[in-house]
C-alpha cells in the first residue's frame, strides 16, 4: 500500500498537467506579446541584412509555405538572441549548420538556465521548426528573458466612470420628457393645481358638494393668457421632429402638383422649339431624298459595276477559304506521315543496334566456358569419386579373401 501511494499522487499530478495544456496558437500569441514587450522588432529583427519579418500569432504553430528551413532558422535565431537576454551566450547558427548540432546546442542551453522542465523531449522535435514543443521553449526563455531584464507587470488602472445621467435622443440632444430643474417648480404648481382645471374644484380637496358627475361638461378654469405664456416659455425647450413619408399620398401629391406647374411653364418654350427642330428635320430629309435620286440617277453604271466586283470577291474570297481548307488537311496529313517515317526509323535503328551489337554472343561464349570449367571440375570428382570406390571395393575383396583362409 505504501508503494502504491506515490504511484497515484503521479498519475493525478500527470492528469493535472495534461488537462492544463494550453494550445499552441494561445501560446504562440502571448510569445508574441511578450516579445513586443522585449522591443524584439528593434532588438532582433534589424540586427539581420535584409530585416527579419516580425512574428505573426500562428508562425510556429503550423509549417509555413515555401522554404521548409526558413522557419527552423528563423527560430533558432530567435532562441540566441533570447538566451543572449537570459545572460548566456549562444552563437546564432548559420544557414548550412547541422540542424541536429543546433538543436542540441538549444536543449543544453535550455538546461544551463535551469528550464529543464521545458525541455522534457528529444531534441529532434524542435528540427522541424514549428509544433508544441517549439512553442513551449520559446514560452519558456521569453518568460526567462523578462524576469533577467526585471520587467514587471504593474496592476491596471481603472478610469473613473463618466456615464451621462441624463438620456440622450439619436442626435445627442436631452429627450423631451427631461424637464430643467428651474421648471419643475412651475410645472409643480400646476400639478398641484389640477383640481381648478375641474368645475367646483377647490385646493382644500373635494367634498361632497364638489363630487361630479360622470356626464357634467369639463370646463376650464385657467387663464388662457398665463397658459400661453406658460407655452411660449416650454415650447423651445421641446423638440419635434417630423419624418415625411416617401409613400403618404399627400406627398405624391404635391409633388405632382408641383411637376405639373413645372411643366405648364417650360411647355410652351419647349413646344416651340420642338416644332422648329421637326421642321429643320424634315427640311434636311427631303435634301437627302432629292441627293440620293440624283446620284442614284448619275451613277448607276459605276453601283452595277461595284455589285459586280462584290459578287467576283465573294467568289474568290470562297474559293480561298476552300484552298485554306485543303491545305490545312494536307499540312494534318503531312505530319501524320512525319510521325510515322520516324517511327519506322526509330525501329530501323533498334533493330540495326541490335544486330550489330555482340554482347549476346559475348555472354553466350562466357557461359559455354563457364559450363566447360565446371564439366571439368566435375569430372575431376567423379574422376576421384571412381578411385575411392575401386579403392574401397579391392579392400573389402582383399578383406574377404583373408577371412576364407
Amino acid at each position: 500500500m505504501a508503494k502504491d501511494a506515490p504511484k497515484s499522487k503521479e498519475q493525478k499530478a500527470a492528469k493535472e498537467q495534461v488537462s492544463l495544456e494550453v494550445p499552441n496558437d494561445l501560446l504562440m500569441e502571448k510569445v508574441t506579446e511578450k516579445l513586443k514587450l522585449l522591443n524584439y522588432e528593434t532588438g532582433f529583427c534589424q540586427r539581420k541584412r535584409p530585416h527579419w519579418k516580425p512574428l505573426h500569432h500562428l508562425y510556429f504553430t503550423s509549417p509555413q509555405a515555401g522554404n521548409p528551413t526558413e522557419q527552423f532558422y528563423y527560430f533558432a535565431n530567435l532562441v540566441a538572441w533570447l538566451v543572449g537576454l537570459c545572460g548566456r551566450t549562444l552563437n546564432p547558427p548559420a544557414q548550412h549548420d547541422d540542424p541536429n548540432t543546433v538543436c542540441t546546442n538549444i536543449v543544453v542551453e535550455m538546461k544551463g538556465l535551469g528550464l529543464s522542465n521545458a525541455v522534457n523531449f528529444p531534441p529532434a522535435k524542435l528540427k522541424q521548426g514549428h509544433g508544441d514543443a517549439v512553442c513551449r521553449v520559446l514560452q519558456s526563455l521569453v518568460d526567462q528573458a523578462l524576469g533577467a531584464t526585471n520587467f514587471a507587470f504593474q496592476k491596471p488602472v481603472y478610469p473613473a466612470d463618466t456615464y451621462n445621467e441624463e438620456a440622450q435622443d439619436d442626435d445627442g440632444g436631452d429627450i423631451i420628457g427631461v424637464i430643467q430643474d428651474d421648471d419643475t417648480a412651475g410645472l409643480g404648481q400646476q400639478d398641484d393645481d389640477n383640481d381648478e382645471y375641474v368645475v367646483g374644484g377647490k385646493p382644500g380637496g373635494p367634498g361632497e358638494e364638489d363630487v361630479i358627475d360622470d356626464n357634467a361638461m369639463i370646463e376650464s378654469t385657467i387663464n388662457p393668457e398665463e397658459w400661453k405664456l406658460e407655452l411660449e416659455r416650454v415650447a423651445p425647450q421641446l423638440r419635434t421632429m417630423v419624418i415625411a413619408d416617401s409613400k403618404d399620398w399627400r406627398s405624391h401629391l404635391d409633388r405632382a402638383k408641383h411637376s405639373l406647374e413645372v411643366i405648364k411653364k417650360v411647355l410652351p418654350e419647349s413646344k416651340t422649339n420642338l416644332e422648329r427642330i421637326q421642321r429643320d428635320i424634315s427640311g434636311t430629309l427631303e435634301r437627302l431624298e432629292s441627293r440620293e435620286e440624283y446620284v442614284n440617277s448619275h451613277f448607276d453604271l459605276q453601283v452595277r459595276e461595284y455589285r459586280g466586283f462584290r459578287e467576283q470577291l465573294s467568289q474568290m474570297q470562297n474559293q480561298y477559304h476552300k484552298s485554306t481548307e485543303n491545305v490545312a488537311e494536307l499540312a494534318n496529313e503531312l505530319s501524320r506521315i512525319s510521325e510515322e517515317l520516324e517511327q519506322v526509323k526509330q525501329t530501323k535503328e533498334e533493330r540495326e543496334n541490335n544486330i550489330s551489337d555482340t554482347s549476346p554472343l559475348i555472354k553466350i561464349k562466357n557461359a559455354i566456358q563457364t559450363v566447360q570449367s565446371e564439366l571439368t571440375e566435375l569430372s575431376v570428382r567423379i574422376g576421384v569419386v571412381e578411385h575411392d570406390l575401386m579403392k574401397t571395393l579391392h579392400k573389402a575383396s582383399i578383406e574377404r579373401k583373408l577371412g576364407k583362409r
